[in-house]
């Protein structure tokens, strides 16, 4: 293809007929009181939906995993993109999506010791934007040069270092 010298914008990733996304949380000090996670949601070369932020719920890389997920699927049913492939390298975000969450929704969103569940608001918010967009969890591993991976895992980070955006009173 000739481009002229520019590449194309809002360019999208497909596998066959389905669009892709890959997500990523990371955190600084996780488990700190200083901790800072971020998200990144990556579509595609040069997609202006791609996106590198501070997360802006509880600062853990767990919850910031679970963000990214969310944000990306809230742009999916915002866009009207239905039947999507989401990437993770999360085995909390693709186990707790593909396995455990049946269970926890039939134990009153309890964990295996019958404790309250950590993340319950997150886990049932992506529920159910995994619902509405048809939206399928693929596990890759981490680290592994895919590209869509690292770029996901690239803005994630750069979102950990960001600061919450400033508010005038």
């Amino acid at each position: 293809m000739n481009y002229q010298g520019r590449k194309p914008k809002n360019l999208f990733l497909f596998d066959g007929k389905h669009r892709v996304v890959y997500t990523d949380g990371s955190c600084i000090n996780n488990g700190r009181f200083d901790a800072r996670a971020g998200i990144g949601v990556y579509w595609g070369e040069g997609n202006n939906l791609n996106i590198s932020e501070r997360y802006d719920g509880k600062q853990s890389s767990q919850a910031a995993e679970l963000g990214a997920a969310i944000k990306a699927l809230k742009i999916a049913e915002k866009k009207g993109f239905f039947d999507l492939i989401l990437y993770t390298d999360s085995d909390y975000l693709y186990k707790s999506m593909t396995q455990w969450i049946y269970r926890w929704m039939k134990n009153g969103w309890r964990d295996v010791r019958n404790r309250p569940l950590s993340n319950k608001d997150l886990f049932e918010e992506l529920y159910n934007l995994i619902e509405k967009t048809g939206t399928n969890i693929r596990k890759i591993p981490a680290h592994s040069k895919i590209d869509g991976n690292e770029r996901a895992d690239s803005l994630s980070r750069r979102g950990a270092r960001q600061d919450y955006p400033s508010v005038k009173l």
